[in-house]
């Protein structure tokens, strides 16, 4: 790790990793296509369409990187950044009976801005990741981007008021033809009041307004890609009533005592 910096203006810092496993544990899995007896499990007879799935000691398995970082302060309120990193993996897999090497490269790139001020702060926030997965014998497993975008704001507004809303977009896209495209957006809003001197805070929030969100992952095998979609609670409001009991008559509860 390397860190140069100028105290209040920037800040830089890299990073380089690698590592090399010696044995790994791979998973193995055989399709059958017609009906198979299996003699080394006791003459199993697996049917048309199974798969069995086993795991073996295997070697090779290298990862590596390197990312870096740049933070610029534009004043005491508000500053900008970015970041960019490269990984790469190299590990065994089975494909049937025979070993072969699986290779990801994915590099990213990020931009974020921060504003922070005692009325209120703001951040946007951008990043883009590409994977490209292949194996040792020229197959290419996945390839796609993703894209997600993050902005949010606080505004405290009438001494006692509050408010704020927050926006995130993620969008997956498909080069490979094994598997299909998604686009996740959630937006969030809050507005609420502090009352007992600030000890009491009545709020009310709503939560994936466009509706149009659920959990997505993308998992890469030597053989298969494995997507999973997760819908999510979709729209709803939450009404909140919070005290914070830490306060009483200017002192504060420290351990379970009162101090």
């Amino acid at each position: 790790m390397y860190i140069l910096m100028k105290p209040s203006k920037w800040n830089l810092n890299t990073e380089i990793q690698a590592s090399y496993s010696p044995s790994v544990i791979a998973r193995k899995q055989i399709y059958f296509k017609e009906n198979t007896v299996l003699s080394d499990w006791n003459d199993y007879p697996a049917l048309a369409g199974s798969m069995l799935n086993t795991f073996e000691n295997a070697s090779g398995a290298v990862t590596a990187g390197a990312k870096a970082n740049f933070k610029c302060f534009i004043d005491r309120k508000s500053s900008i950044s970015s970041d960019v990193g490269y990984s790469f993996g190299r590990s065994p897999q089975y494909l049937g009976e025979d070993k072969v090497m699986l290779n990801n490269h994915a590099p990213t790139l990020g931009l974020r801005y921060d504003y922070r001020h005692r009325k209120g702060s703001a951040k946007v926030a951008a990043r883009t990741f590409y994977q490209h997965c292949s194996n040792s014998i020229g197959q290419v497993l996945n390839e796609s981007l993703m894209q997600t975008l993050e902005t949010s704001f606080h505004i405290n507004f009438l001494k006692i008021c509050y408010g704020g809303a927050s926006y995130s977009m993620t969008l997956y896209k498909n080069f490979s033809g094994a598997g299909t495209d998604n686009l996740n957006n959630i937006l969030n809003a809050e507005v609420g009041v502090r009352l007992l001197k600030k000890k009491m805070t009545v709020s009310i929030s709503g939560h994936d307004l466009i509706a149009d969100a659920d959990t997505y992952s993308n998992v890469v095998y030597n053989n298969y890609v494995e997507q999973r979609w997760v819908p999510s609670y979709g729209r709803y409001f939450m009404l909140t009533l919070k005290y914070d009991f830490s306060k009483t008559s200017g002192k504060r509860f420290r351990g379970g005592l009162v101090r």
